[in-house]
């Protein structure tokens, strides 16, 4: 019983990022054309979420659900 919980937890992470990485990617992809259209600031802060802080959150959660690697404490 607890490996088919543990399992299916895995399951919905594993579709979690699956689908849900490259649909973020896409959609910040987009709100930075319109942005970069309109000659807004703010798409260069969303293209520094897209490249840079989006992947590192995504490859944390793979690690730390994957792998079970433990969470870092503070203090």
């Amino acid at each position: 019983m607890l490996m088919n919980a543990l399992t299916n937890n895995l399951l919905i992470w594993s579709i979690a990022l699956i689908v849900g990485f490259p649909l973020l990617v896409i959609l910040l992809g987009e709100i930075i054309h319109s942005l970069q259209a309109k000659q807004q600031p703010l798409a260069t802060t969303l293209q520094a979420v897209r490249n840079l802080i989006l992947p590192v959150f995504a490859f944390l959660i793979f690690t730390q659900k994957f792998s079970n690697c433990p969470t870092p404490m503070n203090g």
